[in-house]
């Protein structure tokens, strides 16, 4: 679940990262189910402009070590100090087509203990018929500091952090369609799927979501 908070025309209570994992390892690892950590953080509009259908933002996240995930003795979750996550996204509609793109740092506080990652995405949707948006979306996790933990040469991406002594980078490439069934309510499916080599923990996911705004 995600909860995002005005507090003004700009600036907003953000909080991206929680809710319960099940996890299946292929055997590689024995599967786990638990909490995953919990952020939260502050996002501020640089540039808004609706009247054009335009947005520049800048966030901060601290991801608290307060999951509960753990696998053949190794922690996923609830260990070490946590994250900083520093990003900078923006989005732009052109009549029926919206573009939408973000970068930034996960950035472990804890370097021995858990490995920080660059993180980058494209987004691009259409509108085919009135309220229907097939989308199609890259995304990247690059390991810029390597932890200093677990002894295997994969990462856990965007979900969960090894902290392993080997890593690398990892693209996945997306293809889906959102909904707007009313002004307030979205709903959403999409899947992905590594398009580089290195695929760490990720063969392919499925994503099905319910947006609920006002």
């Amino acid at each position: 679940m995600e909860v995002r908070v005005a507090l003004t025309e700009r600036l907003g209570i953000i909080a991206t990262k929680d809710g319960y994992a099940d996890i299946n390892f292929d055997s590689l690892l024995p599967d786990e189910n638990g909490f995953a950590n919990i952020s939260i953080g502050f996002k501020y509009a640089v540039i808004s402009r609706p009247e054009i259908e335009g947005i520049l933002t800048v966030g901060i996240e601290y991801e608290l070590p307060i999951g509960d995930l753990r696998t053949n003795g190794i922690s996923l979750q609830g260990d070490g100090d946590g994250f900083v996550d520093l990003f900078i996204s923006g989005a732009k509609a052109f009549d029926k087509l919206g573009i939408q793109a973000s970068t930034g740092f996960n950035l472990a506080i804890d370097q021995n203990h858990d490995s920080s990652l660059f993180h980058y995405s494209a987004h691009l949707d259409y509108e085919v018929l009135p309220r229907l948006f097939p989308l199609i979306e890259l995304n990247g996790f690059t390991t810029i500091e390597k932890g200093n933990r677990t002894p295997v040469n994969f990462e856990g991406i965007d979900l969960v952090n090894f902290g392993s002594l080997e890593s690398g980078t990892v693209m996945t490439f997306t293809a889906g369609a959102r909904y707007r069934a009313t002004n307030h309510i979205q709903i959403g499916a999409g899947y992905e799927t590594p398009l580089t080599n290195r695929k760490d923990i990720m063969a392919w996911r499925v994503y099905a979501d319910l947006v609920i705004s006002y």
